[in-house]
């Protein structure tokens, strides 16, 4: 099976999995919630967590050192998408007409801490595409044997060279 096909099977159980877990959790029973400081504080996270996604997400495309950034951004998206859903969580079964109004705000909070986790994913795939993408990177029209004869003469160009111990380099 080919690369791509799999990892498109995996992406789509993944999907399909998470949306399942969400399903299930907003299924639970539970009761009318008039304010929670737990949810308050997820809420608030949820933004700050978002922003920092966003930010590390921005940062892949300058950084020389794109593979510690690229875990960091993973797990800050994830912390900014999961503390901005249990704070949603919280209040599922409260109806809207008897939320105070620091309750929607919180709501909104955590919609937007979603929602700025959902555009750190996106910058992330897009910087993931764009930069480790399988298609080849070599123009189209250059022939194979010059390519190959090319890779090795910069190879034995830097087997000749002196190795010299230089600590800045």
């Amino acid at each position: 099976m080919p690369d791509e096909i799999r990892l498109t099977i995996q992406v789509v159980v993944s999907l399909l999995i998470i949306f399942g877990v969400l399903w299930w959790m907003w299924r639970i029973p539970g009761e009318a919630i008039r304010g929670s400081v737990a949810a308050a504080m997820l809420a608030f996270v949820s933004v700050w967590f978002g922003v920092a996604s966003i930010g590390a997400a921005a940062w892949l495309w300058w950084t020389s050192v794109p593979q510690f950034w690229a875990v960091s951004t993973v797990l800050i998206w994830a912390a900014a998408i999961s503390t901005g859903l249990l704070a949603l969580w919280t209040y599922r079964h409260t109806p809207v007409d008897q939320m105070p109004e620091e309750v929607h705000l919180q709501r909104m909070q955590a919609r937007l801490g979603v929602a700025l986790g959902l555009v750190a994913v996106a910058l992330w795939y897009i910087y993931m595409i764009t930069r480790f993408s399988g298609l080849p990177t070599a123009p189209l029209e250059a022939p194979a044997a010059y390519l190959g004869a090319r890779a090795a003469s910069l190879c034995s160009a830097e087997n000749t060279r002196p190795h010299t111990y230089n600590p800045l380099s």
